[in-house]
């Protein structure tokens, strides 16, 4: 990845008829704008573009203020369209429409200066950052909402473009999937700006859910709606059985299902998205069972081990079975076995049989 300091990143140009198609309400306006649009009823910027100036300048709270607002965003569209709009750093495009209020408040809950290369959607508790500023807890869940609603508007989106490519170019590289870790790269990069590049990655994928999304610990480039349904079909398929059910079912299911479509080679990105389901338990061979199905392996596991057995042995042969990022220390097994009602102890200390 290069890193020439300085560089310009162009925003693509978007044709005016596109630009005129954009719901005025997603364009980008400021809110007297879109409030006064929808008093009169305009659907789309064509529409506002096509109504004379003295028409706005009519309506009671729209004054020239409002009205120099509304210049401003058509002589920025057309410069859009013209392809002469480009930015060195991805802070530009942020600094220039989200209020600076608005844009520290995202830099706290999504941990866009964090030193760790993670992404969290609670870097910081609203909590925190209402003590901080000196507001209620739902003040701040407001102005995240606000924020979220900015970087989601055409005109930043559109702004944005070259830097969201750069970062979604990381988990495409990857078949469409990625961890936190892969935007090692990208640390330090001038475009960043000094951001997080998995925080402001996350930060986005929650803007343009309908783009890409981030499941569990992974950022996949698929609406997250097709994500979720896939996870939620899939649970409910593996909770029909107390065994694992085999790779070759779980890889089918996948194909049928639309998410497919977004996933390139599947037999090795959708392992990955497994691991970081939950409700999922993969084994080595890669088998997959339903977490509320534990239960049934560790009388498996039990049962192997002639009917009773120790739990830090149960814990070995379990952590013998499953994925790295599935084991569980001797402790977790032994809580499990404990809470679960078809477990008994035997004459023997920490040993553990099945009713």
């Amino acid at each position: 990845m290069s890193k020439l300091s300085g560089a310009r990143y162009n925003v693509p140009a978007v044709p005016r008829a596109e630009i005129d198609r954009w719901p005025i309400r997603e364009a980008g306006l400021p809110a007297r704008v879109v409030n006064t649009a929808t008093r009169l009823k305009l659907q789309t910027v064509a529409d506002l573009r096509n109504l004379p100036p003295e028409r706005l300048l009519g309506e009671r709270r729209f004054g020239r203020r409002s009205l120099d607002a509304t210049m401003r965003f058509f002589e920025t569209c057309a410069e859009l369209e013209a392809g002469k709009i480009g930015f060195r750093t991805i802070r530009e495009p942020m600094d220039r429409v989200l209020a600076p209020e608005v844009w520290q408040v995202l830099v706290l809950r999504y941990g866009l200066e964090r030193p760790d290369l993670d992404a969290s959607r609670q870097y910081f508790t609203l909590q925190a950052i209402a003590n901080r500023d000196d507001v209620t807890r739902e003040r701040v869940r407001q102005v995240v909402e606000i924020g979220l609603a900015g970087l989601g508007q055409r005109l930043l989106t559109a702004f944005l473009e070259p830097f969201e490519k750069m970062l979604m170019d990381i988990p495409r590289a990857q078949g469409g999937i990625a961890e936190a870790d892969a935007y090692a790269d990208l640390v330090g990069h001038p475009a960043m700006a000094g951001l997080n590049p998995a925080a402001v990655a996350l930060l986005l994928c929650d803007a343009h859910p309908q783009s890409w999304t981030y499941f569990g610990r992974a950022f996949i480039l698929a609406p997250d709606e097709t994500v979720k349904d896939f996870a939620h079909g899939l649970v409910r398929r593996l909770r029909r059985r107390q065994q694992p059910t085999p790779w070759a079912e779980v890889l089918a299911f996948a194909r049928r299902h639309r998410l497919a479509g977004h996933l390139a080679r599947l037999e090795s990105t959708l392992p990955l998205l497994l691991s970081h389901l939950d409700g999922v338990i993969m084994m080595k061979d890669r088998s997959c069972l339903a977490s509320e199905r534990l239960g049934d392996l560790l009388d498996t596991l039990i049962r192997e081990l002639g009917g009773r057995a120790h739990y830090t042995d149960i814990a070995d042969r379990f952590n013998e079975r499953v994925q790295p990022q599935e084991q569980r220390s001797a402790s977790s097994i032994l809580r499990l076995l404990i809470a679960s009602r078809r477990f008994r102890t035997t004459d023997l200390p920490g040993c553990y049989g099945t009713r």
